[in-house]
């Protein structure tokens, strides 16, 4: 397995549960106002916050991943298309890392 696939893994992991995920911003507190990715404060992730979360660096390939397996950009699916869609995004993509 590679870097971004392991990104890709673990950023997925941490937004599958719809409790976790956020649209509109890319971190959200516990009252869900916006704060940072890498904030401590910070509970939930949209699909593109949560691999800037998983890793700090080198995110971008993984976000790269993403796009392609979206057909567009993840921020599109996440912010209109729903959970559901997100996820599938990353299984996309996270297939084609393997």
């Amino acid at each position: 397995m590679t870097k971004v696939h392991d990104t890709l893994v673990a950023a997925r992991a941490l937004i599958a549960d719809p409790e976790r995920w956020t649209q509109g911003a890319w971190a959200r507190d516990e009252e869900g106002g916006p704060v940072g990715t890498l904030s401590p404060a910070a509970v939930c992730f949209c699909a593109q916050g949560a691999l800037v979360h998983v890793s700090r660096s080198g995110h971008e390939r993984a976000l790269e991943a993403l796009s392609v397996a979206a057909g567009r950009r993840p921020t599109v699916v996440n912010d209109f298309d729903g959970h559901a869609a997100v996820l599938e995004m990353y299984d996309r993509a996270i297939e084609a890392t393997a």
